[in-house]
């Protein structure tokens, strides 16, 4: 909704040329395709020229004539998008396509997945209320609730990796929250080792925190400005006393090898760094207190695909030499079928289908997998793209496999 009223304000004007900057960046498959659509419409309607900028690439093929690659500020190729795609010229341009997530590519099995469940949610459920109206409160109409995840239950093995997905609102953010102890649910058990864990982050013990940590989206926001590096590794470590004081700067040094960032960056403030930097810090962050389940919500979204690249192998090295089980919430299907052996797919709180990755994405139960598969852009242009991109989430809800 928020990027349809940015175009509109720059459609006020009338304009000939219309620069759309990372338009669909962070967006679910089907919004995605809804602005696209719109953006279609809009050129061929007002006859109007439109410069995409953009990292992905399916979006360029299906959005574009031609295009440009750049590189720290110089242009290295430019042509035709059918010309570029297929028959690129540049190394660089044939990184990019390399690196390009697809539903193609085969699984990236990091390490022995063990027989006995690591991880085990039953039957939970997330409400939210929204805030009531005046007139609501005065006339005692009954509260909306929202059902955000809707009796829930997965099962993870010891060294797994379970991927999450559906649209924005479908409640795998939500979910992850709640596992995580951020959101407290108001039904359903969560178990590690056979061990319940407190719904509530604050009441579960600090062993039990240690156990399970989790990458947060935005690492703009979700790291502290005014922190060093060095102290914003630090200060997980003082929280819970991992370790004496004097083995700190050790273990910091460890962590940055961990996350392939260079010990020159301790000293720089968060705000310094980039994208792609930040984010290894925020997974760094997580693995100070050498969790054994990880879950990463969104944390490649906003990076661009070569960067993407090096979070997703670091994530696979990771998961090799630390046995870490792995929770990774996305929107984009190509990163989830290259770190998942496993799936979930999530409609109105609900988990509609479940399964073996390849299964699922190959060959899926549900129409509303199928939409969601077919709502992505591929690097090869379509020949005929389809009609409507309405949302998902009006569709009625499928009927659970597993």
């Amino acid at each position: 909704m928020r990027q349809r009223v940015m175009i509109a304000a720059a459609l006020a004007c009338e304009p000939k040329l219309l620069i759309a900057d990372e338009p669909t960046t962070a967006l679910d498959v089907t919004v995605q395709a809804q602005i696209l659509d719109l953006l279609r419409g809009i050129r061929r309607e007002r006859k109007l020229s439109i410069i995409l900028v953009s990292h992905d690439l399916g979006v360029i093929a299906e959005m574009c004539d031609r295009v440009v690659v750049m590189k720290d500020g110089a242009v290295l190729e430019i042509g035709s998008v059918n010309q570029i795609l297929r028959e690129p010229a540049h190394e660089y341009t044939k990184r990019l396509i390399a690196s390009q997530p697809s539903l193609m590519k085969p699984t990236a099995h990091a390490c022995p997945v063990a027989a006995q469940p690591h991880l085990l949610v039953k039957n939970l459920c997330v409400n939210f209320y929204p805030g009531q109206s005046l007139v609501a409160w005065a006339t005692r109409k009954p509260q909306q609730i929202v059902r955000a995840v809707d009796n829930v239950s997965l099962a993870l093995r010891r060294g797994g990796a379970l991927g999450i997905v559906g649209e924005s609102g479908s409640g795998k953010s939500t979910i992850a929250r709640a596992i995580a102890g951020l959101v407290q649910p108001q039904q359903g058990e969560i178990e590690v080792d056979g061990q319940s864990l407190d719904r509530a982050l604050a009441r579960r013990r600090p062993e039990q925190v240690r156990k399970l940590q989790m990458v947060f989206q935005d690492p703009f926001m979700s790291l502290n400005p005014a922190f060093t590096v060095a102290q914003t590794l630090a200060e997980p470590l003082r929280q819970l006393s991992v370790c004496p004081e004097a083995e700190i700067p050790a273990r910091i040094r460890d962590l940055m090898e961990k996350v392939e960032l260079p010990r020159q960056l301790l000293d720089r403030r968060t705000t310094q760094l980039s994208g792609g930097q930040r984010q290894r810090v925020g997974i760094a962050r997580a693995l100070a207190l050498e969790p054994e389940i990880l879950i990463a919500d969104e944390v490649t979204s906003a990076l661009d695909v070569t960067i993407q690249a090096q979070v997703l192998d670091l994530f696979v090295r990771l998961r090799r030499e630390l046995s870490l089980t792995l929770i990774l919430i996305s929107h984009d299907l190509g990163v989830v079928r290259y770190l998942c052996e496993h799936v979930g797919v999530m409609q109105h709180g609900k988990l509609v289908e479940y399964g073996n990755t390849e299964d699922v994405l190959d060959r899926p139960q549900q129409a509303y997998t199928h939409e969601l598969i077919a709502a992505i852009p591929k690097l090869s242009r379509p020949t005929n793209r389809r009609g409507s991109a309405d949302s998902l989430n009006d569709r009625p809800v499928a009927t659970p496999s597993f």
